[in-house]
């Protein structure tokens, strides 16, 4: 018995360290395309003529339903250089989150994303693993029964980039982050006892972190939270109908775009906009942006690259593609069975 539980407590361990290595990798890769997609943008010849150019129309959109053109003349390359500043600083605050990302590389935290310790970067190449291949199974499905997914077109390859770049935050703040501040501050005006008792300062302070990080303002005003009370009880029935109602119109906003997306995105733009907003509750705002720019900018990164450059980048995006894949399938699996295992110790 000793030598079985020692036998498991090794397989474990071997686990955890083939883990910390996949998550090394993809995290390198991550870092990568960041360095890749200003290289492409800036000083690629092709991508330097493009970002010269200015932008004459940069839509902004709130609370799901409207979308504001502005008019300018900002290049499209400072935009981009935003842009990617912007991701730098989720990729720094997901870095510190929790217990820090090197911490985490150490063995000290785990994969579940939203326990007081993890760490959200750690986490990042499970969630976006996974998602990824449960949206490639829908499609798959989809695709099996004459439902259309489509594509998305773009004028080439570099307006593609800017376009996969600002969108994650464009549709971050309008489909996420602007319905939940408008739902929060509205609840929060509701609870006049706790008003009447903060200064403006600290009422100004709250709101904003109850847009930043919903959980942990939640948590401080005794609210449910998911870190506390699990997903099931740390979300409220007006966050789920929230959740549920922005992620549809998410999923007809891609089919009526007119950029190329058929009836069958709706159904996978609504499951990524429910996991979105999900970890948006409890990890904070910088989580659905990561995760969005993962499905945008950092494979279209890796299309420019390949299509520019063959041989180690042709090779590195096909690494890039099985990892995820192996990695999407064996997670998902692990938290199937620990899901199974866990109802049938309840029985």
């Amino acid at each position: 018995m000793w030598k079985g539980m020692c036998k498991v407590r090794v397989f474990i361990q071997v686990l955890g360290y083939i883990w910390r290595a996949v998550v090394v990798f993809l995290v390198s890769t991550y870092i990568l395309s960041m360095i890749l997609g200003m290289y492409f943008m800036l000083i690629h010849p092709d991508g330097y003529r493009f970002s010269s150019k200015s932008a004459e129309n940069l839509p902004v959109g709130f609370v799901a339903l409207f979308v504001f053109k502005i008019p300018t003349s900002i290049p499209f390359g400072l935009i981009f250089t935003s842009t990617w500043i912007f991701y730098a600083l989720c990729f720094t605050l997901a870095w510190m989150d929790g217990i820090g990302f090197h911490s985490s590389i150490k063995g000290v935290s785990n994969l579940n994303p939203i326990s007081r310790n993890s760490n959200f970067l750690y986490a990042f190449p499970a969630v976006s693993s996974i998602l990824l291949i449960a949206v490639t199974v829908i499609q798959n499905l989809q695709e099996t029964a004459g439902v259309s997914t489509g594509s998305i077109e773009f004028e080439d390859l570099y307006r593609g980039l800017f376009n996969l770049a600002y969108s994650p935050i464009f549709e971050e703040f309008m489909y996420r982050i602007s319905p939940f501040a408008v739902y929060s501050i509205f609840r929060l005006a509701l609870r006049g006892d706790v008003l009447k008792q903060m200064g403006l300062r600290s009422i100004l302070k709250l709101s904003l972190r109850l847009i930043l990080h919903p959980d942990r303002a939640k948590e401080s005003l005794g609210w449910p939270s998911i870190i506390r009370d699990g997903f099931l009880r740390g979300i409220s029935v007006g966050e789920w109908f929230l959740i549920s109602s922005t992620s549809t119109v998410f999923g007809l906003a891609h089919y009526f775009s007119g950029s190329g997306w058929e009836i069958g995105k709706i159904s996978t733009s609504f499951l990524a906009g429910l996991i979105f907003f999900i970890m948006y509750l409890a990890s904070g705002f910088y989580a659905p942006v990561l995760l969005h720019w993962f499905f945008n900018y950092y494979f279209h990164v890796y299309t420019i690259a390949i299509e520019n450059y063959d041989g180690p980048l042709i090779f590195l995006g096909e690494a890039i593609n099985t990892l995820l894949e192996a990695t999407g399938f064996t997670v998902g699996i692990l938290i199937l069975v620990m899901y199974v295992r866990r109802l049938l110790g309840r029985c």
